[in-house]
């Protein structure tokens, strides 16, 4: 999405430009089909993750809460989009101090991603990494170490020992 595209970006007005583009897509999708359907509410949540990548923390965080209550408002349900929208709301809580928050957060990510079929997915391992991380920032890294084993047990079943998740997850053990 263009948050991945923008990454790295430090110039304010490149990032209003995404911003603008972002928002002139969300506004187009919804009024063309509303604003029920899984394409509005994910270019939603890449414009909150624009938010968040430029900085603005506050607007990024409104952005998500309307994410999540649209995916929660969704029929069919989308149980993933929903679980991935948690997990960036959780690492925003955490970046913002706010830790039990981010916590209840990862959790709610989590029991939906371990009840998904097909079992554990690259994008649970991933979470369970951001919880790894959350718990290493407050002090708490015995409990983080069971965290971060199991995000290597869901990565090592998946993509293997040999991939960049697996480094960056192990990288935290260090």
């Amino acid at each position: 999405g263009c948050a991945v595209v923008a990454e790295g970006v430090s110039d304010p007005l490149l990032w209003r430009h995404a911003i603008e583009v972002a928002q002139r897509l969300v506004d187009t999708i919804r009024a063309r089909a509303g604003d029920r359907g899984p394409d509005y509410v994910t270019s939603l949540g890449n414009l909150a993750l624009l938010h968040y990548e430029a900085g603005d923390l506050d607007e990024a965080g409104a952005r998500f809460d309307q994410v999540a209550a649209a995916w929660e408002a969704m029929s069919p349900p989308q149980p993933l989009s929903q679980a991935a929208t948690y997990d960036s709301m959780g690492t925003l809580r955490r970046d913002r101090g706010q830790f039990d928050r981010a916590e209840e957060l990862y959790r709610k990510a989590h029991a939906i991603w371990r009840s998904a079929p097909g079992g554990p997915s690259p994008a649970f391992a991933a979470s369970l990494s951001n919880l790894g991380t959350l718990y290493c920032a407050t002090g708490r890294q015995a409990e983080a170490v069971p965290v971060f084993l199991q995000a290597l047990d869901v990565i090592g079943r998946g993509e293997g020992e040999g991939s960049v998740a697996f480094a960056s997850v192990l990288s935290n053990l260090g």
